[in-house]
């Protein structure tokens, strides 16, 4: 995905959820269809795993980097190492 389709699919999960109420009270209002409406909630949902989906492969976080080495903690100065044993 590159940054245009990225922007665009920013811009449509910015909107996606004041549109999924506009949509549910209009079916809801307008067409009586309460029991059936509440599924346009799911869209900005299904909008966000869509994204995370189509992410580029070099946005990691902490742990695993893109090369499967060990990356640093945030809270540590060291490569990969876990967090200090607690005090007994």
């Amino acid at each position: 995905m590159n940054a245009s389709s990225n922007s665009t699919a920013q811009k449509l999960l910015a909107i996606s959820g004041p549109l999924a109420l506009i949509v549910f009270l209009v079916l809801g209002l307008v067409f009586h269809a309460w029991a059936i409406a509440w599924v346009a909630f799911l869209v900005p949902g299904m909008i966000r795993t869509w994204m995370a989906v189509e992410a580029p492969k070099e946005q990691h976080g902490y742990g695993i980097g893109a090369d499967d080495e060990p990356e640093p903690y945030p809270y540590s100065g060291d490569s990969g190492s876990a967090p200090p044993a607690p005090r007994q």
